[in-house]
């Protein structure tokens, strides 16, 4: 499944890698971090077109666009079943 996610400043999305992998794609140049469970920094985007995978059944993260202009996110979710 493809989603495009669109995060205006400080908004934020939750990511759930439960049976499935998450990989993000940075559509436009923002400042995107993304954090666990703990908020605790697990990654953090700022390159256009940077990728990052979450694994699955790795847990629960945030992703929060901290730039003062909208960011896009591709996300694309491989299930396992």
């Amino acid at each position: 499944m493809i989603d495009i996610i669109e995060l205006a400043q400080n908004e934020s999305v939750v990511l759930d890698s439960t049976n499935n992998t998450l990989s993000l794609v940075l559509l436009t140049a923002a400042d995107v971090v993304i954090k666990n469970e703990n908020n605790v920094e697990y990654a953090h985007l700022q390159a256009q077109y940077e990728i990052f995978t979450l694994a699955i059944n790795t847990g629960v993260y945030t992703a929060t666009n901290q730039s003062s202009n909208a960011a896009k996110i591709l996300i694309v979710r491989e299930f396992i079943y």
